[in-house]
């Protein structure tokens, strides 16, 4: 059954006789508070730009603006009724904000999937809100594409991008001390993390991993797109407004947000009554105005409306290449203080203290592809205080550089026997680094089946129950993450570790969690070069059936024989980026073409991460790599 429906005009939230819409309660999901009513524009051809409007998070029931504002402009509007807080807390889900966001991004992606049976345009699509119903809105937009294309349910493997944001009344974030800094003595959004305001205040620093994964400003990146913000009251309280009522809904929420995103390039504009001329909203007159023109227009580039997994490939040699359709990620994993690396290594350092110093560089792994910076937490520990890397994490952010990590699994120590004992020994890790600025964008677990089987002896079968017990867990805590598995070759043959992706993805199935997001090599080329085992053809064949498995493909590129170098004693970083050149020009010979390229040194060489002007630099040898082989088609046939 529908909940209440509430009727907005342009200023406060009154509950009224809503019109007939031309679809009611439409059902995008399984939970009764999971409805839509779709109202088309009477007259015109279509399809039609579209407009999402989300209703409450504390009580369910949709909101509806002013229909004037919208069809006759021949603009249709949706108005969205999701769970709530209180629903999420019956249920056990944390944190209780967290359905509504979800619900906000469903109704996007099940609009998108229906839109040529509703007469609209999946192009044009824009999501907005007034006051609460703004948060839903804010997070589809900032958290950008979050389609998952190996899903069995087709509504999740449809695009979540939107064109504009409408917020009218907005409470642009839910970090408690964030607003407080905003909008000074607000109290706002409980029990958005599961404790009062007070009580997250408090707790803030321990929450501080959750929120970067739901506030809004907090996922703020530069695509994210245009931004209308509207209040109805000014810089000062007018007289018939009661304090807090008036700081919920301040402007100065909007000029927080505004700040933020014009540091990072993101169309945001602020309108409140008595604003000066330099805070005008460019022409356009009101929220009403903005969205429809915004939706309204046709489209640079078009959105993938469904993402889906990459066809399948006949292993044959040669063996041509063959594309992800998900976007190519370059990551970069320098040298840094560990177990096998001199103390007197500064690489990762460099790229905190000399940001200057690899400008092309970040521009090489942005420009076409995801860039990813990715450590350990043992190394960033000891490389960095709380404070540097929350500075680090800053700039991470400002650069679109997404951080990740590199964690053991089951067996990476000799007591860890389960996969719920290797969460629990190093989650903790984990959230203090999201606590110090840097939100974890993927993990990459060390070797589990090597690890697990070829060296602890585990019984395969227990091996694969275990580790997809670790990646549920995983799943379960940071369900935004990525992680992917890395293995080594050819120490595993291909057989063995196509035969464990294969295994390994359907217990996942089975366990109805999400599979792996790369699968990636560890190749130690020096056996090509004695000429033992191994080959470029051969990893070739494990790319290929990686993606017929549904798994994007990774492969680290490295100078696996530098350690024998070092003992000859002529070791030294020329070693380093020769190699890496090289590995990029014989894995391409064979059509090789990964879905991450991964420069990952853990040798102790490069010294030095910076600058990218020196020829032995790590950042050198990154920007070279990418102008080499990724940011150029090869063009070669293969052998």
């Amino acid at each position: 059954m529908a909940g209440l429906i509430l009727v907005l005009g342009t200023g406060s939230l009154a509950a009224a006789t809503p019109p007939t819409p031309t679809k009611a309660d439409v059902s995008y999901g399984p939970h009764p508070h999971q409805l839509m009513d779709i109202y088309v524009p009477p007259e015109g051809t279509g399809p039609f730009p579209v407009v999402l409007w989300y209703g409450g998070l504390w009580k369910a029931g949709k909101a509806l603006p002013d229909l004037n504002n919208f069809l006759p402009a021949h603009c249709a509007l949706i108005s969205v009724e999701m769970r709530t807080m209180e629903d999420a807390i019956k249920d056990g889900i944390k944190p209780p904000i967290s359905v509504c966001l979800l619900d906000g991004r469903r109704a996007v992606q099940f609009v998108r999937l229906h839109a040529a049976e509703w007469n609209l345009d999946p192009q044009r699509i824009a999501v907005a809100g007034s006051s609460q119903g703004t948060q839903p809105a804010l997070y589809v937009a900032c958290a950008g594409e979050r389609a998952d294309p190996n899903s069995s349910d087709p509504v999740e493997r449809v695009s979540t991008k939107v064109a504009c944001v409408g917020a009218h009344r907005s409470q642009s974030s839910l970090d408690p001390k964030r607003m407080q800094e905003w909008v000074p003595g607000v109290e706002y959004g409980a029990p958005s993390w599961g404790y009062s305001f007070s009580e997250s205040l408090q707790k803030r620093d321990e929450l501080l991993p959750v929120i970067s994964q739901w506030s809004p400003e907090a996922l703020l990146n530069k695509d994210t797109p245009p931004i209308y913000f509207e209040y109805d009251y000014g810089a000062t309280k007018p007289d018939n407004v009661d304090e807090m009522g008036y700081k919920v809904h301040s402007p100065g929420f909007g000029l927080g947000f505004q700040k933020m995103a014009k540091e990072l390039g993101v169309t945001c504009y602020v309108k409140f009554p008595g604003q000066s001329p330099d805070q005008m909203t460019d022409g356009f007159k009101n929220i009403w105005d903005f969205l429809v023109k915004e939706v309204s227009k046709v489209p640079s580039s078009k959105v993938q409306t469904a993402v889906t997994q990459a066809p399948a490939l006949q292993v044959s040699a040669p063996v041509k290449s063959q594309e992800s359709p998900a976007k190519k990620e370059v990551w970069m994993m320098p040298p840094g203080p560990g177990p096998q690396e001199p103390p007197s290594v500064v690489a990762l350092r460099d790229f905190y203290l000399h940001p200057d110093d690899w400008k092309q560089t970040r521009a090489a792994m942005t420009a076409k592809t995801v860039g990813v910076f990715g450590s350990t937490t043992h190394k960033m520990n000891k490389a960095f205080s709380p404070d540097e890397m929350r500075r680090f994490g800053q700039m991470l952010k400002e650069w679109n550089i997404k951080f990740a990590i590199e964690i053991e699994s089951v067996q990476g120590l000799p007591n860890w026997k389960t996969g719920q004992e290797a969460f629990d020994r190093q989650y903790q890790e984990w959230d203090k680094l999201q606590a110090n600025g840097l939100p974890i964008y993927s993990f990459a677990m060390d070797e589990p089946y090597c690890k697990e089987v070829s060296i602890k002896h585990l019984p395969r079968e227990e091996a694969i129950r275990e580790t997809a017990n670790f990646i549920a867990l995983v799943r379960k805590h940071y369900p935004d993450a990525q992680i992917g598995d890395v293995e080594p070759y050819p120490v595993l043959t291909r057989p063995e570790l196509v035969s464990w992706v294969k295994d390994l993805q359907a217990k996942l199935r089975e366990m109805n969690v999400r599979g792996l997001d790369f699968f990636r090599i560890d190749y130690d080329w020096t056996h090509v070069i004695l000429g033992d085992r191994g080959s470029w053809q051969e990893v070739k064949h494990i790319e290929v059936a990686c993606r017929d498995n549904g798994v994007p493909f990774s492969l680290v590129y490295w100078a696996p024989p530098y350690g024998y170098y070092q003992k000859m004693g002529i070791p030294d970083d020329d070693i380093w980026y020769n190699f890496v050149i090289f590995q990029g020009y014989a894995y391409a010979l064979v059509n090789g073409s990964p879905d991450q390229y991964v420069l990952e040194s853990w040798i102790g060489t490069p010294s030095t991460g910076t600058p990218e002007t020196s020829p032995n630099s790590f950042s050198r040898s990154v920007l070279d790599f990418c102008n080499k082989f990724v940011l150029r088609p090869i063009g070669r046939s293969g052998l």
